[in-house]
């Protein structure tokens, strides 16, 4: 409970040692089992950003998708991975980003991200979800803005996305929002957390078609215990 540092190596590692109280000696043996190990480490905030972990525990997803597609009740769209270049570009906010655009009428700019959590969610008292980045339209004023989610996996019908936040921007803008009753509502049955940012028009046929969105940073923070 007390200089926690002092037993974390540099390297993010903790080593436990289990041990018989008495040594071999003759023909009487040393002997020990173990049936279960575990190790909780008890903080206020876990965060998770791609700093780490992207493509492991912590998976992006770009380019676009159809109003049906986000009722659909299935959180898998979009669906085309994110490089690894495009991962560094939303690993911390510094204004370098990952930008797509659609190429369809009908189609909404968005990115989606997975994230693998290791807490409990009986342990989780409040999910909060930021966000930076712009959505814009070529159409231009009344047509530009985002919005951010997060799905529910114990919706029964359509929206299975709650809204989290939202802007009319179309300049870059910080979108954060905060689960704090239902938790376990919005992680899945293997421990996922998913969350969806789309610009709020769609492609359209015309002069100015182009549905655009572009990802800065994105963080989830879990907020344990009392």
């Amino acid at each position: 409970t007390s200089g926690i540092s002092n037993y974390v190596s540099s390297t993010g590692n903790v080593t436990i040692l289990v041990m018989a109280d008495k040594s071999h000696a003759g023909t009487n043996a040393s002997k020990l089992w173990t049936n279960y190990v575990e190790l909780r480490v008890h903080t206020n905030v876990s965060r998770y950003d791609f700093r780490t972990g992207a493509g492991e525990d912590k998976w992006a997803y770009w380019k676009q998708l159809t109003q049906n597609e986000f009722n659909s009740g299935s959180p898998t769209y979009p669906n085309g991975e994110f490089s690894q270049t495009a991962y560094e570009k939303i690993n911390t906010s510094d204004d370098t980003r990952q930008d797509n655009v659609t190429d369809a009428d009908g189609y909404y700019a968005a990115h989606r991200f997975n994230i693998t959590i290791l807490e409990e969610a009986s342990d989780i008292r409040k999910i909060n979800v930021t966000w930076e980045g712009r959505g814009w339209h070529d159409s231009g004023a009344g047509y530009h803005g985002a919005k951010l989610y997060i799905f529910n996996y114990s919706a029964t019908s359509a929206p299975y996305y709650d809204e989290l936040a939202s802007t009319t921007s179309d300049q870059e803008q910080t979108l954060t929002g905060e689960i704090t009753s239902g938790i376990t509502n919005y992680i899945s049955s293997t421990n996922n957390v998913t969350v969806l940012v789309n610009q709020t028009s769609a492609q359209t046929t015309g002069r100015n078609p182009y549905s655009h969105i572009w990802t800065d940073y994105v963080k989830l923070e879990l907020h344990i215990g009392e």
